[in-house]
């Protein structure tokens, strides 16, 4: 009987059953979007004492400015202030280099700069090296899985240097997952922040240099 109205009332029964489709269809897109969401950041052991700091500025010309980057040293100050801080660290935005090991150059655009504590805050898993000392010194780096596969095949990375922009040596301290997908913090690689203190370039004090996010435990 439902086959013989089907067939009899073709129209109507197609925008019937076209609409059920096209409504269930939504539904698990909808829900498949919403678990994505729901999901960012929640691999991380530390998630639940970990805090984006937010800034909101005030200027003649824009009085309601938000932003999630500030300057270099509030994180720093704000631990030696507020003793509830156990740790912090700073990252900054994504860069583009050149990263060049012998013959092999590949451009990457998420170069990031972060402090010694990012693996010890962060669980991105590290294939090999210290997460504890990994960006401790000053020109150290940390190379994703998937870049490092590029530079130097199956070749261990560790105790290498990385060339980049053609006018600065990385050593690389170690290897680490690529940062999923559902993550806020993504990378290709990670040096250590403190190399931007060697740089003249970059403006490290409170007087400059809103490309740092913050993030206290």
């Amino acid at each position: 009987t439902a086959w013989r109205n089907i067939w009899k009332f073709k129209a109507v029964s197609f925008i019937n059953i076209g609409g059920l489709a096209i409504g269930i269809a939504a539904v698990i897109l909808i829900a498949v979007y919403i678990q994505s969401e729901a999901s960012y950041d929640h691999f991380h052991k530390n998630l639940n004492s970990i805090y984006r700091v937010g800034f909101s500025s005030g200027l003649s010309d824009d009085p309601a400015n938000i932003s999630s980057e500030f300057t270099a040293p509030f994180s720093e100050e704000a631990q030696k202030q507020f003793p509830e801080i156990q740790n912090h660290c700073r990252v900054s935005g994504s860069h583009e280099a050149y990263a060049t090991h012998g013959e092999k150059s590949i451009k990457t655009s998420g170069l990031k700069y972060a402090d010694e504590s990012f693996f010890r805050m962060f669980t991105f898993k590290m294939n090999s090296g210290n997460p504890e000392t990994a960006l401790q010194n000053p020109y150290s780096m940390v190379l994703s899985k998937s870049l490092a596969t590029k530079l130097f095949g199956k070749t261990e990375a560790v105790g290498k240097t990385v060339l980049m922009d053609g006018n600065t040596n990385y050593l690389v301290t170690g290897v680490s997952e690529d940062a999923p997908t559902n993550s806020t913090i993504k990378f290709e690689a990670v040096a250590s922040i403190s190399t931007l203190y060697h740089d003249s370039t970059y403006y490290m004090n409170w007087n400059g240099g809103w490309q740092y996010s913050h993030y206290l435990q």
